[in-house]
């Protein structure tokens, strides 16, 4: 039997592992909640992290989306303010169109009224001896004269027109020919057209007749002093060269570089440039000749030299005809004759400076101007020319001087000159002073020696001098055979 202590232990024991098991339950029960608080705890951040992504994504895509609209709104404002701007430039599109067609409607009146009104201008200073009107005119009666003169500037004006702008043979020709009343008279008195007397009454019934002969045609006199004519001509330039009524211009002004200062100004107008041409006379100032206007030649209307004082002069005449009356001629048998001796001028009085002659009159000496001189070895020799007096050398150089450049060598000594850009002279020299000029010319050995069988070559083809060590010719270019030859026309 156990003791009461025992009992109260054992029940205390008991007790005490009564609780103990309660404790643990209660403990196991604890732990169990706190595993499943745990998961709980787990799950909801696990869910609020998931939550939280996904407020990002939908801020990033709020954002995304803002932006987008923000954008759109923008396109739209856009939008808005092109299809605006696109109304007023369909309206300034609708209005430009109108506007251009009144305006191209105004042009074509313009151009219409322009074509209707257009004229050709040639502007004339006819007191200048470079565009006096030809002696020939002044001649017989002077109102015929006048007349005859204006047909024929009209004539060769549409002959010119037509064959270089024809789309401008039916445009009117408007002439505006300036002198000085006084200095015209007195310089057609000079020359022997008219006496003193009548020298003012014949001027005026010429440009009576010349105004008369077309409606268009104006003889104007400018007062005594010349350079009023020049004036009136600038005056004409300036008021019509940029007009489009004028189509285009032949100027006909004395060689004053004042016209070249004052044409230059119109050089960066291409327009202006194209209209304008220069009439060709016997001088051209360097200036004019140095701008890019085109040089023509209409007809033989204007002198072809200076103006000369015949009543001073009668024996200067009679001169250049001795000179070359004194030249050597064929035989009646067409042959030569046997000697080459030299013919000198027996006359000493002064040559003549300038005889106007539309084309240089040089005489060849053959009967034939195809026919050569051939010596009995057949080698060309050449006939020997006139010494010309110091007065005929020294107006040669004189007005070569004057002029500022050579005379042509082909155009006077070969026939016409064929280069269309010759910077050179082709008039103004007087039939001795043409024996100067081949005389120059015969100083150059020709090319093919007396091999040559051109009629019309001018160079030297042998040397009459003795001094062979200085002389440019070949040594057996000098005391040629010139005791037995003739003149051939079959080479």
């Amino acid at each position: 039997m156990e003791s009461p202590v025992c009992e109260e232990f054992n029940e205390f024991v008991d007790n005490v592992c009564a609780q103990g098991m309660k404790s643990l339950n209660w403990m196991a029960t604890i732990q169990l909640q706190l595993q499943t608080f745990s998961e709980k705890h787990r799950n909801a951040c696990r869910e609020l992290e998931r939550e939280r992504a996904a407020k990002r994504d939908d801020k990033e895509k709020a954002e995304r989306l803002e932006s987008e609209v923000k954008g759109l709104r923008e396109l739209a404002c856009q939008n808005a303010y092109v299809r605006v701007h696109l109304e007023k430039e369909q309206r300034l599109s609708w209005y430009t169109k109108g506007l251009v067609t009144f305006l191209m409607s105004d042009v074509d009146n313009l151009k219409k009224a322009a074509n209707h009104n257009a004229f050709v201008l040639v502007l004339i200073d006819a007191d200048a001896e470079e565009y006096m009107f030809d002696e020939k005119y002044y001649q017989g009666d002077p109102a015929e004269g006048g007349k005859r003169a204006a047909l024929d500037l009209r004539a060769a004006v549409q002959e010119h027109i037509r064959n270089t702008k024809p789309e401008l043979v039916q445009v009117p020709i408007v002439v505006k020919a300036f002198a000085s009343g006084h200095g015209l008279a007195e310089s057609l008195a000079k020359n022997g057209l008219f006496t003193a007397d009548n020298a003012k009454n014949g001027v005026f019934r010429f440009a009576s007749g010349f105004s008369e002969a077309d409606d268009q045609f104006d003889f104007v006199f400018v007062g005594v002093e010349s350079s009023r004519g020049n004036h009136k001509i600038k005056s004409a330039i300036r008021q019509y060269v940029e007009s489009p009524t004028c189509k285009h211009l032949l100027l006909g002004a004395r060689p004053d570089n004042d016209y070249a200062q004052m044409l230059e100004k119109y050089l960066p107008n291409l327009e202006v440039v194209a209209k304008i041409e220069l009439l060709k006379s016997f001088r051209t100032s360097p200036g004019l000749a140095s701008l890019p206007f085109p040089i023509v030649t209409i007809g033989s209307l204007f002198r072809t030299g200076p103006v000369i004082n015949l009543a001073t002069t009668p024996a200067v005449l009679e001169s250049s005809t001795q000179e070359l009356a004194a030249w050597p001629k064929p035989g009646e048998n067409g042959e030569w004759p046997r000697s080459f001796k030299e013919v000198v001028p027996t006359s000493t009085s002064p040559p003549v400076d300038s005889v106007a002659r539309p084309r240089p009159m040089f005489t060849k000496q053959t009967s034939n101007e195809m026919a050569i001189l051939l010596n009995a070895n057949y080698e060309r020799v050449d006939f020997r020319l006139p010494e010309p007096s110091k007065k005929t050398i020294a107006s040669y150089e004189r007005k070569i001087q004057i002029e500022g450049k050579r005379f042509c060598f082909g155009f006077y000594l070969m026939g016409p000159c064929i280069s269309t850009k010759c910077q050179f002279l082709h008039t103004g020299l007087t039939a001795a002073e043409q024996v100067v000029q081949r005389i120059r010319f015969r100083w150059k050995m020709c090319p093919m020696r007396q091999l040559c069988r051109d009629p019309k070559c001018a160079f030297g083809h042998h040397c009459f001098c003795d001094q062979t060590w200085e002389c440019e010719f070949l040594d057996e270019l000098h005391h040629v055979d010139l005791d037995s030859w003739k003149e051939v026309t079959r080479y």
